[in-house]
């Protein structure tokens, strides 16, 4: 999308005077839906750049009373598939414990 205002400043390569391209991170924010296939924001991310996967695990959620650590094993579970498919696209996982703005 900003590739025109990004070539304009881009760095000159060691080889020659051809600008390198900048390669901006896509971040995909898993919020509630780990899977893999048929993820369109994945999909599309990946074929920007390279991607961050994010996770958001909110304080404030999990010190309610309607959640139990049944709830928490799950989701950890979970988290860890999607790290372990991540890990082997070449795709970091972070994972966040903060609340989301």
């Amino acid at each position: 999308p900003c590739g025109p205002c990004l070539d304009a400043v881009s760095p000159v390569s060691a080889h020659g005077s051809a600008p390198l391209r900048f390669m901006i991170p896509q971040v995909v924010w898993f919020k509630r839906d780990f899977r893999m296939t048929d993820h369109a924001p994945l999909a599309d991310a990946a074929s920007e750049g390279p991607v961050i996967a994010l996770v958001i695990v909110e304080p404030a959620y999990w010190a309610g009373a309607d959640v139990s650590a049944r709830q928490w094993s799950v989701l950890s579970g979970a988290i860890e598939a999607l790290r372990e498919s991540l890990a082997a696209l070449g795709v970091p996982l972070q994972v966040a414990f903060d609340e989301a703005i």
